[in-house]
């Protein structure tokens, strides 16, 4: 019984219950939407790749960083760059998953965003 108690602690924090355990896949996606929330909806580090070991973590490779300029530029961080375009398709498709629960992250849809210079 022991054990079982020590299992529920580890989907516990702060005393709250979540609903789905962390996954590794859920990492890469978590991230991607923790720099758009702390950038203030600036940016957006996304398409990341990479692999993952339990000695080290992720060694991720190859990162898109979309920048939402409000004159609109795009490219300011390379040819993929999309800005605003870019930061919207990842949001069409993107669900939170339980690591974006646990960090507080807010559900976004490409309809819902912070910063949106129309």
């Amino acid at each position: 019984e022991d054990e079982d108690e020590d299992e529920d602690d580890e989907d516990s924090y702060n005393g709250n219950k979540f609903s789905r355990p962390i996954e590794t896949d859920d990492i890469p996606q978590a991230f991607s939407h923790f720099t758009y929330e702390h950038s203030k909806g600036k940016k957006l580090v996304c398409d990341i790749q990479g692999t993952w070991n339990p000695t080290d973590g992720f060694l991720l490779t190859d990162p898109v960083v979309h920048y939402v300029s409000s004159s609109g530029k795009r490219n300011s961080n390379g040819l993929t760059d999309q800005g605003l375009k870019g930061v919207k398709r990842f949001f069409e498709t993107h669900q939170c998953c339980a690591l974006c629960e646990r960090m507080g992250l807010p559900s976004r849809t490409a309809n819902d965003l912070i910063f949106d210079p129309k």
